[in-house]
């Protein structure tokens, strides 16, 4: 990580360069206690003081309990205090005319290394399965909580069907009609098989037998049903998800599900009809593929302060299969092959298999869509009530226009912001406070952060730095890094960088962001070519290129026959598709030729 704080210290000259402060003391204050806390200062402590900054940004001013750990000089913490000066009163109040400039150094310099990719430490890891578990506890409660309000789910089916009729219908007709179309995705699963291996399925749950049988969508055809051997497990002895932690952040992983790749090939089939159909509803009110409105109305909110941002801690994790049973109750086919593909017991490490409560975690290919269209229904609940009487069709289209939810990150006008909240935690999810804004100037959704209409958003190192080319992922990444800051400003970081790239390698070119070659970004320098195509009459250049190696999987008989047919109703194969399949698990650089545009 040494090299990853001189870094640091490069882009707060920089950062801070427009600013007219001195930031040696800062430099110092780092320094020592960097020496003190190690890692943890940059990757915890530091992303700490830059989310209290945004909540003061919102609030307007800094309260008692901001900035832990830290100093102050009247209200003022004095670390990064020159910088905070031009934001802020001495008295903590934000200043009329704050300095977007120190506002955008304190938030990058803070937020620099809140995402690199290192690994936990074994107790975090720990703690953060327990909290898994604990979440899990709590969802059984609030189940036997909404359980005893009969007339508070009526009303949740009520809304869910005014909003979603449309898209639950058509979807369930796909499935009556058999139009729908399985697939397996490109990751891991919970019997640990991958690529082509997916499509021997070793066993096939009876639950989902009722509304995937395994001679329609396991095999070509019925006749090679009887041939092949495939266990029907009970209930009690189906293959449980795999609970596994991926990295997030060095405070906290992320925990993730990993499916049965059977229950993944169906929950495929209904995710990608039900994606759709929801954008291509009456209202579109969830967002699936794109995040960009979502981070227009984050960008206006904090212009107009008409719309709020609000973020859900644990979203997935805490949604309850009551609520999904719920939200399609009307559509019982479409119901039966939702909880037909759930998983309803969970693998946690240390912990054995428990029982879920939750719809399902990340990892299953329903858990995006269906939580986005139950968080919708719990918004349109909370705007009926504080208005006191039943959304009209004509108030549900005119307020689609301002409602947006794009996974856990909801933006809603600023003044139901509060009760949308309530009613949120009501049928028991949680608001993260820390990242939730409807006060003041500040708003964040979908990776956009934004002051007064401006884009303030941080640039994250993901990656610590490679030794060489062999390293290709750090490689990329350090490209990709140094492109980033260069494009928001920061030259003289970027030329630090360049240095750090050029000790490398020697193949480093000027190229446009298009460009298939790894190489440098340039205001000042055209990229050229010291090679030409003739037959596209381009010039070329010289330097690495990004191969993904597709593992190999071979299959051969019924299994391959079945991939065929069924695949290829919905996506081209690769000439080679049944001897290589899979995410590229091997990314490697590779010296070529290719346009510098």
């Amino acid at each position: 990580m040494k090299s990853l704080f001189t870094l640091w210290y490069k882009l707060a000259a920089d950062a801070t360069s427009t600013c007219n402060i001195d930031i040696t003391r800062d430099c110092e204050t780092v320094t020592a206690r960097n020496r003190d806390e190690g890692d943890s200062f940059f990757t915890i402590t530091l992303p700490k003081f830059g989310k209290d900054f945004d909540r003061c940004l919102a609030d307007g001013r800094i309260p008692d309990s901001a900035f832990a750990g830290f100093s102050r000089r009247g209200r003022l913490p004095r670390f990064l205090g020159g910088a905070l000066s031009h934001v802020f009163s001495v008295d903590g109040v934000l200043l009329n005319d704050p300095c977007l400039d120190c506002i955008r150094a304190i938030r990058q310099l803070t937020g620099l290394f809140a995402k690199v990719n290192l690994r936990c430490s074994d107790e975090r890891l720990d703690a953060a399965f327990r909290a898994f578990v604990e979440t899990e506890v709590e969802v059984t409660d609030s189940v036997k909580r909404l359980g005893s309000q009969p007339d508070l789910l009526e009303s949740f089916r009520l809304m869910a069907e005014r909003l979603f009729s449309t898209e639950m219908w058509k979807t369930q007709n796909a499935l009556v009609n058999l139009d729908i179309v399985p697939r397996h995705g490109p990751g891991k699963t919970a019997e640990r098989t991958e690529g082509n291996l997916k499509w021997n399925f070793r066993e096939w749950p009876e639950r989902l037998e009722s509304a995937f049988p395994f001679a329609d969508y396991g095999v070509p055809n019925h006749r090679h049903a009887m041939t092949e051997t495939v266990a029907f497990t009970s209930p009690r002895d189906e293959l449980p998800s795999r609970i596994v932690a991926v990295p997030k952040t060095l405070k906290a992983p992320r925990i993730i599900a990993i499916e049965p790749s059977w229950m993944q090939y169906c929950q495929q089939a209904i995710s990608i009809e039900l994606v759709d159909n929801l954008e291509k509803g009456p209202f579109r009110l969830v967002g699936v593929r794109s995040q960009d409105e979502n981070r227009e109305f984050a960008r206006l909110g904090s212009l107009t302060g008409a719309y709020a941002t609000l973020d859900l801690s644990e979203a997935s994790d805490r949604v309850s299969n009551l609520l999904v049973e719920t939200l399609f109750k009307s559509y019982p086919t479409l119901s039966n092959a939702v909880q037909a593909c759930r998983s309803t017991k969970a693998d946690v490490p240390a912990k054995g298999a428990i029982p879920l409560s939750k719809f399902a975690s990340m990892g299953s290919a329903l858990t995006f869509p269906v939580e986005a269209m139950v968080f919708t229904t719990v918004i349109f609940l909370a705007i009926q009530s504080q208005n006191g009487h039943r959304l009209t069709q004509r108030d549900i289209k005119r307020l689609s226009k301002s409602v947006r939810v794009y996974g856990d990150d909801i933006v809603v006008p600023t003044h139901y912001a509060s009760s949308v909240a309530e009613w949120l935690e009501t049928f028991g999810l949680k608001v993260n406070g820390d990242k939730s804004f409807w006060n003041g100037e500040f708003r964040e959704s979908c990776g956009l952060d934004a002051f007064r209409g401006q884009d303030v958003t941080p640039i994250r190192v993901r990656e610590t730095f490679p030794v060489n080319t062999r390293d290709a992922r750090r490689f990329v990444s350090l490209v990709s890094l140094r492109n980033q800051l260069y494009l928001a400003g920061y030259w003289a970081t970027a030329s630090f960088l360049d240095v750090r790239i050029r000790a490398i390698t020697d193949l480093y070119p000027v190229v446009e962001e298009s460009s298939n070659v790894l190489g440098r970004i340039s205001v000042c320098h055209r990229p050229g070519g010291n090679g030409w195509d003739p037959d596209r009459h381009v010039p070329l250049v010289r330097g690495w290129i990004v191969r993904g190696k597709t593992p190999e999987s071979y299959i051969e008989g019924i299994p391959a026959l079945a991939k065929c047919l069924i695949t290829k109703r919905v996506e081209p194969l690769d000439v080679k598709h049944l001897e290589r399949y899979g995410r590229a698990d091997i990314v490697q650089v590779k010296i070529g030729w290719a346009a510098p545009f």
